[in-house]
């Protein structure tokens, strides 16, 4: 199941929202056994045709059950953007925090930690400059390594709107 809230905070600013999003899944794999044998003979290829042997005898049926498989994820996301138009500009900045932790079987959780944030400029709907940086961590990772930052910023031009390109 998941449950996601948006609210628009237009009173404070208009384009600015928040944004919250749980969501849980549980998995559980069970296999059932009901097998029952019955009588299987075996006819050796003779001139007697009365001869045969029995290879396997009738049985009560089974009824076993196991589990083969545990799985569980929970994910938490919290974040605040704003998107705002001013005529042919466009500015878009979101802030988000991401929990996730992740359990199968018998093994180690896996959980990751991401602080993340973006900012796009789009000027005249031709010149696009976004930047973004995420700070992640994962518990598997040894105590030292456990924690990255990860910037990253890209320009762009959207050459279909160039008017060298309409004619």
């Amino acid at each position: 199941p998941n449950i996601s809230i948006k609210r628009m905070m237009d009173d404070a600013a208009k384009g600015l929202y928040v944004k919250a999003l749980l969501s849980y899944t549980p998995s559980y794999e069970q296999q059932i056994d009901r097998s029952k044998n019955y009588n299987a003979y075996y006819y050796p290829v003779t001139a007697d045709t009365t001869q045969h042997i029995k290879v396997n005898t009738i049985s009560d049926q089974s009824n076993t059950a196991s589990v083969i498989e545990r799985f569980q994820q929970t994910y938490t996301e919290l974040s605040m953007g704003y998107d705002h138009a001013f005529g042919t500009d466009k500015l878009s900045a979101l802030l988000m925090g991401r929990y996730d932790n992740t359990q199968g079987d018998n093994t180690l959780n896996q959980v990751y930690k991401v602080l993340s944030g973006r900012l796009n400029y789009s000027f005249n709907n031709r010149f696009n400059v976004e930047a973004a940086a995420a700070y992640n961590s994962n518990n598997r990772f040894a105590p030292g390594n456990r924690f990255g930052f990860y910037p990253w910023v890209v320009a762009s031009l959207n050459i279909h709107n160039e008017e060298f390109f309409e004619g």
